[in-house]
């Protein structure tokens, strides 16, 4: 059907170049070290490449949902995921590296399909460091394993060769610290508080249990007795000093078993 000053001779109308999208899940997070009072406080005048400058690069994010993989947050704290799914809740986990500072978290996301990028912010808190000695009658235990369990995430480091260790990126706990290690802008995920929180040592605010044990697979520790402590912060992010010296449990060496 001819139309007047649209069409050519021909009945032909250029419309030029289209772009055709699937309508497919794509989920862009950002990962932030801005503090949460002043990403709230910028949030509705800071848009786009603005918040590069707060972003956390290198960060591990997983979205959990059949084939997809891992993506590792870019310069300006970014990772990007494309795919189809015919649900809308997916679970997700930001971990930081290993020896990082910054507290892994993890939590659920509500998404729906779109033809462009839809941007989740989160923000990621510094957590508190501890350091010091392993040793055994005095003596250096190299190779010893000191932990702590942030909920379900177990932070671990090994002792080098003087015994000396120092474990970062712990979630310490206060009587008055409800709030997660990342906190997404439309929720947050409390942290569990411990049953007995009175055992807090006086002028301690934050608190974290400390976790020793023996090095793997090494014959001439194996006798060694794993320690636990509970170690005081002045401050979420704070510091403290952690010696360990572990006992010999001498009834571990069983010369004769007999069976009944």
């Amino acid at each position: 059907v001819p139309l007047p000053g649209l069409t050519d001779q021909s009945n032909t109308h250029d419309l030029g170049k289209r772009v055709v999208k699937e309508r497919r899940h794509r989920i862009r997070i950002k990962v932030l070290k801005i503090s949460e009072e002043k990403l709230n406080e910028f949030r509705t005048t800071i848009v786009g490449d603005s918040l590069a400058q707060y972003g956390i690069p290198g960060i591990t994010v997983r979205v959990h949902e059949a084939e997809i993989k891992q993506v590792e947050t870019n310069g300006q704290g970014v990772a990007e995921f494309e795919f189809t799914n015919a649900g809308k809740n997916f679970s997700y986990e930001l971990i930081p590296p290993e020896n990082s500072e910054y507290i892994a978290s993890s939590g659920e996301l509500t998404n729906h399909e779109s033809k462009e990028m839809t941007t989740y912010y989160f923000r990621m808190r510094k957590g508190a460091t501890v350091s010091g000695r392993v040793t055994s009658n005095g003596e250096p235990v190299p190779g010893a394993k000191v932990w702590v369990m942030n909920g379900d995430n177990k932070r671990q480091v090994t002792a080098d060769d003087d015994g000396r260790y120092t474990l970062r990126g712990i979630k310490a706990i206060g009587d008055s610290d409800n709030n997660s290690s990342a906190q997404k802008l439309s929720s947050s995920k409390n942290v569990r508080k411990t049953q007995n929180e009175s055992r807090l040592p006086s002028g301690g605010k934050y608190y974290a249990t400390i976790h020793c044990g023996a090095p793997d697979d090494n014959e001439e520790y194996a006798n060694l007795l794993g320690k636990d402590t509970e170690t005081a912060f002045d401050a979420f992010d704070g510091r403290a000093t952690v010696d360990f010296d572990l006992d010999i449990f001498y009834k571990a060496n069983i010369s004769t078993l007999h069976g009944f």
